[in-house]
């Protein structure tokens, strides 16, 4: 491959016919050759993946022989290189691919369907032709505007479709298939117009798309109001394709293209944060569209959601660093200095327990924390935060050694003596948010469950029986996906003998549940680590939600199990979740890091765990050098057998 670009392909004309007998795609490309940084004499190097059969070649009107050009393979590519073309002119390539059905639709980019200039530096417009019988493929999709859709003889029809916008190769997507839509309307307030709104999506799906048409409207909606901006055309077009980088694809004004698992999700399925995050992707899709100031979507969810969320996280990726964090902000200042008071709690109660000292449980912080609570210009979501204790993980690695027992147990009587010191203020935050409804995700409901939730847990950690009533209550009647799961780890976390009792007389469904998970697989005779180690299989998570869940899992008491169980469902979960998302896999890794100060028999545990994430072959590169990485912290545990890191 040449170091300069020696050609510009600057339109393609791409033509693709569907032959549904033979399970075969004819493509003709031709594209006019100008030349930029060569000349006349230079070759012209295309590529195209291993699958595509090419049946010939023009140059201006003249079918080139194969002396004049060279078919070889590199990797898993084809490289077609046609010896000195002309300075300029226009190359038109047949070639023919096999394809295999696949979820009743094609989802493929060009680098499959035929030979391209794989430049990243090419921009090239392009008007895309499809021909396919209309009852097997009535779904026909690329990039751009549709201009014309025909019906043919044979029961077959024709599209054309256009895109103005320059872009690589590696930015076209081809969707040819059949698959299910459903369809909605929006009305403008500017015009009054009336806009249809189309969900393309596969059949399976259908049913779990109204979040994602709530969102799309809201989001119309929002921006006509704040903005002043409508909807650019009459209707607006959503594709849901499964297994596919959305983000890499340019959307225009009238067409956007998801992956589907992102935005597809049922009102009895999604979370809260799954409910937010359909809503930002949807909404950050549809601004781009409108050409939006970069803070567009940051005025949305704020408006929408409160900037609660916002400003924590943004405070929270900054916690290892707090120089850089702006203090002016009385809400960061007043996080940080929380978080400062429970750190010091926590490792004065772990002294204490160390030496075998009397306790006194802090008595000054009881008044920080009412007046939290009675605070009426804080948000819930802020509330939560201030009130939730600091992450195990940031104790852990700002200690040079601690024992992790120990640390439990501090984490344990802290949490009792919060509950125990606003038991009444926790009591009504629960039963004042605790509304039946079915919509679960009105706006309101959504700002208040976090710290519902949170009353609920430091509710169960005073150990009063009745509260355990609360967590089955709430699993068994709750609306929400989100109080479901809290409810479940919250009776996990707190599964002490005497609430396992309770569990098992009046939580029926999840002993059942229980019976069958240790009866069929391998447990780890442990009520909490079981149905933790099952809880994606009882609730059916996507990998944002897998990451939630694990993530708290690692970050409570029973995670430290002495036995290690924990570890390797860890461990497992990390494997699992590389499959969809090796980032969220990489940064649950996360939680086995310093645990060089943790006792040996522990580090040991750890060891072998991240062994496990090591030897496993499947796993990506990205995770497979992150725990390189990890192991790299144990210097006093026999050391793994060498693993070179991926490249």
């Amino acid at each position: 491959m040449p170091t300069e670009l020696s050609y510009q392909v600057k339109h393609v004309s791409l033509e693709i016919t569907v032959n549904a007998q033979s399970l075969s795609i004819v493509c003709t490309q031709s594209y006019e050759l100008d030349p930029t940084h060569g000349q006349a004499g230079d070759d012209l190097i295309l590529l195209g993946c291993e699958a595509l059969s090419l049946t010939q070649i023009i140059q201006d009107d003249i079918i080139l022989t194969n002396s004049i050009y060279t078919l070889t393979r590199h990797y898993n590519y084809k490289v077609l290189t046609i010896n000195n073309p002309p300075a300029s002119g226009t190359i038109t390539i047949h070639n023919e691919v096999q394809y295999l059905p696949m979820a009743g639709a094609i989802y493929s980019d060009l680098l499959n369907l035929s030979f391209f200039l794989s430049r990243a530096d090419n921009l090239f417009t392009i008007t895309t032709i499809i021909r396919a019988n209309q009852l097997k493929f009535p779904t026909l999709f690329t990039n751009g505007e549709m201009i014309e859709h025909r019906i043919l003889e044979h029961e077959e029809h024709m599209v054309i479709w256009r895109d103005q916008i320059p872009k690589t190769k590696n930015k076209c997507l081809i969707v040819l298939g059949k698959l299910a839509s459903i369809e909605d309307f929006y009305s403008t307030q500017m015009q009054g117009r009336l806009v249809t709104i189309k969900l393309y999506l596969p059949s399976k799906y259908i049913s779990m798309t109204s979040i994602a048409l709530k969102a799309i409207k809201h989001i119309m909606d929002w921006s006509e109001k704040k903005l002043k901006l409508e909807p650019k055309a009459d209707t607006y077009t959503m594709l849901a394709i499964p297994n596919i980088d959305a983000s890499v694809y340019n959307n225009t004004s009238n067409l956007s293209l998801f992956e589907a698992s992102l935005i597809i999700t049922g009102y009895k399925s999604a979370t809260d944060q799954n409910y937010k995050n359909i809503f930002r992707l949807i909404a950050k899709t549809y601004l781009a569209q409108l050409q939006t100031p970069d803070n567009a979507i940051e005025l949305y969810m704020d408006s929408t959601f409160g900037n609660a969320d916002r400003c924590i996280q943004a405070i929270k990726q900054n916690f290892n660093y707090p120089h850089v964090i702006n203090t002016e902000n009385i809400v960061t200042a007043k996080w940080l200095g929380m978080q400062a008071i429970y750190k010091r709690i926590i490792l004065e109660l772990v002294k204490k327990i160390d030496l075998y000292s009397s306790i006194e449980m802090p008595c000054h912080l009881a008044p920080k924390i009412l007046q939290i609570i009675d605070n009426k210009a804080l948000d819930s979501s802020i509330k939560a935060e201030l009130l939730t204790l600091p992450n195990r993980q940031y104790i852990i690695a700002s200690s040079n050694s601690i024992n992790i027992d120990q640390l439990c147990m501090a984490y344990a009587m802290l949490e009792e003596f919060i509950g125990k010191i606003a038991e009444h203020q926790w009591l009504k935050i629960y039963k004042s948010s605790s509304i039946n409804t079915n919509d679960c995700f009105d706006h309101q409901q959504l700002t208040k469950r976090k710290l519902k939730n949170l009353a609920l847990y430091y509710l169960t950690a005073t150990h009063n029986p009745k509260y355990i009533t609360y967590c089955v209550r709430q699993f068994y009647h709750s609306p929400s996906i989100t109080d479901k799961y809290c409810a479940l780890i919250v009776l996990c976390t707190h599964n002490t003998p005497k609430n396992q009792s309770l569990i098992k007389s009046e939580l029926k469904e999840i002993m059942d549940l229980y019976n069958i998970l240790t009866d069929n697989n391998a447990t780890t005779g442990n009520f909490s680590l079981d149905i933790l180690l099952n809880i994606n299989y009882i609730f059916s998570l996507n990998q944002e939600e897998t990451f939630e869940i694990y993530n708290a899992f690692a970050n409570s008491n029973v995670f430290h199990d002495p036995t290690g169980v924990s570890y390797n469902i860890l461990a497992k979960i990390i494997i699992q979740l590389d499959k969809s998302d090796s980032k969220l896999a990489c940064n649950l890794l996360d939680n086995f890091m310093y645990i060089k100060n943790f006792d040996q028999q522990r580090q040991e545990k750890i060891y072998a765990s991240i062994q496990s994430i090591c030897l496993n072959l499947a796993i990506s590169t990205e995770l497979s050098n992150k725990a390189m990485q990890v192991s790299q912290e144990y210097s006093n545990v026999a050391a793994l057998p060498r693993i070179s890191i991926r490249l």
